[in-house]
């Protein structure tokens, strides 16, 4: 489902034009998790929808099947992507 903003992945710049929710059917809610489609970075949505890169500290104070979820998630977008394609930084503001 479209998030209802184009927000840029705050990792690597990448314009994310679309999310689905785990909680909601239509948009991720504050406190869900998920991946950048460009660089795999674990990304956490806050209350307005925005993304925030969710760092490693956070990440290793998840439950260890959460953990487990998001490194394959991550393991299948960096080994699923086409190797050659690059991603360039979305346009501020």
């Amino acid at each position: 489902m479209s998030v209802a903003r184009r927000f840029a992945c705050p990792r690597c710049g990448y314009g994310i034009d679309a999310a689905t929710g785990v909680s909601t059917p239509d948009q991720p809610t504050a406190g869900d998790l998920g991946l950048c489609l460009a660089c795999a970075a674990p990304l956490e949505y806050r209350a307005d929808g925005t993304p925030r890169w969710f760092v490693l500290e956070e990440l290793e104070r998840l439950s260890v099947p959460v953990q487990q979820k998001l490194w394959r998630a991550t393991a299948a977008i960096l080994t699923q992507r086409d190797p050659l394609v690059r991603y360039h930084r979305a346009p501020k503001g």
